[in-house]
């Protein structure tokens, strides 16, 4: 009997340690940074990344934007909602008209890296989601990972090199937290909610003159949207100026910025828009959009749990030098529908101004490529410097008839 009874022990115990030791395993997946790849919509480079949702016992993997700045909720395609049979919950909702469909799979995992506790998704038609928006440039989406998620989940942006940076909520990213993880911000800016919206904005200086909180939108790539008001401050001149809305409409207006500013982090020559007037439900608006478009050439860690925006540094490439990260983010900034690139301000003694480069160089070619012929998400990866590497850049100098080949080696 006596033995009978160590062997259920034992049993138990076996289960037990399994048990533990899955959980361990979970824990620790979790419990460190995950890096997941992501993919960049043609056209207008909005971040996509592939999520698999789980129901049952039931996997289906879908192509979800990160939007930052879409309404207060999470989307999946009803397409999805059928693979895994997930069950409907009819829900009241006032901004959507009445009831709406919600669904909660058990767990969202991306990469390696699983969602703690379960995320709601209100569910929308394949049709609608693809036909009636253009945000991911016709790449046919399966869902929306909205402010909800980014509430959850502290996110690090680097998409020169393709790829996100996924953290434990549960973990205050503080500079000495992330400075155990190799991550050295040059910048910390708190994040200023947009009422109950879901969305956050950071204080933006323009030309050192006048600021005003803009909201941080990764599905908007064309030109920062600035308030009237502030477009009227710095006095600028619009290059374009079309009439939207009929005639009682607005003008809308595009221009540019020699400096903007987040924090300590400068960025030149800026493509602006706004409207002149504003139309009448954006009177009384405070907050625009910060276009992704100029965050493109940086890391930087989107940490809603902690309400902070910290742009990274890295040493390994020279973030100090415009031979680096900072030229390249201008070539991003000044991308024009013929793909031909733009020099801003190119720093005095800077590894780029030694090799030759100057301020409203137009960029022809890069690694023996026409950027004619790039997508791009070609672009930026041939325009972003990897150590060891020697950059060769195909440029037409201002007021030159002719080409000349410049060469920037990225020091390893």
């Amino acid at each position: 009997m006596r033995t009978r009874r160590q062997f259920f022990i034992l049993i138990k115990l076996f289960v037990y340690l399994n048990a533990l030791c899955f959980l361990s395993k979970a824990i620790a997946q979790n419990a460190l940074p995950t890096q997941v790849s992501v993919e960049l919509a043609p056209g207008n480079l909005v971040p996509l990344v592939k999520a698999t949702l789980t129901y049952n016992g039931v996997k289906a993997e879908g192509l979800f934007l990160l939007s930052t700045a879409t309404d207060n909720y999470n989307y999946v395609s009803d397409t999805l909602v059928e693979k895994l049979q997930l069950p409907l919950e009819m829900i009241q909702n006032v901004e959507k008209g009445g009831l709406v469909a919600q669904v909660q799979p058990e767990a969202v995992q991306l990469g390696s890296f699983v969602l703690g506790s379960p995320l709601k998704f209100l569910v929308i038609s394949d049709h609608k989601l693809n036909g009636t928006t253009q945000l991911a440039g016709g790449v046919h989406l399966d869902g929306i990972l909205g402010p909800p998620f980014f509430q959850r989940v502290p996110v690090l942006f680097d998409i020169g090199d393709l790829h996100i940076t996924l953290f434990p909520s549960s973990i205050a990213l503080t500079r000495a937290t992330l400075a155990q993880y190799g991550i050295k911000p040059v910048a910390e800016v708190p994040l200023i909610p947009v009422g109950s919206s879901g969305q956050y904005a950071v204080q933006v200086r323009f030309n050192d003159k006048v600021s005003t909180p803009l909201i941080l939108n990764t599905t908007m790539s064309g030109p920062t949207i600035i308030p009237t008001a502030i477009a009227k401050q710095l006095h600028l001149k619009p290059t374009d100026r079309v009439k939207v809305g009929g005639d009682s409409g607005a003008y809308a207006c595009r221009a540019q910025v020699k400096k903007v500013a987040i924090d300590s982090v400068v960025f030149h020559n800026v493509d602006v828009g706004y409207y002149d007037p504003s139309p009448p439900a954006w009177q009384k608006a405070t907050y625009m959009y910060l276009s992704w478009s100029v965050l493109t050439g940086l890391r930087w860690l989107y940490d809603v749990p902690d309400k902070k925006l910290c742009i990274i540094g890295n040493e390994s490439k020279d973030t100090s030098s415009a031979s680096t990260k900072n030229y390249t983010q201008e070539y991003y900034m000044q991308m024009s529908p013929l793909r031909i690139y733009v020099v801003g301000e190119v720093p005095q003694g800077s590894r780029a101004a030694r090799a030759g480069l100057r301020e409203g160089d137009r960029i022809l070619a890069i690694d023996g490529r026409k950027v004619s012929d790039l997508t791009p998400e070609e672009a930026i990866r041939l325009l972003h410097p990897v150590a060891g590497k020697t950059l060769v850049l195909e440029v037409l100098h201002k007021g030159a008839s002719q080409p000349t080949e410049i060469r920037i080696s990225i020091p390893k």
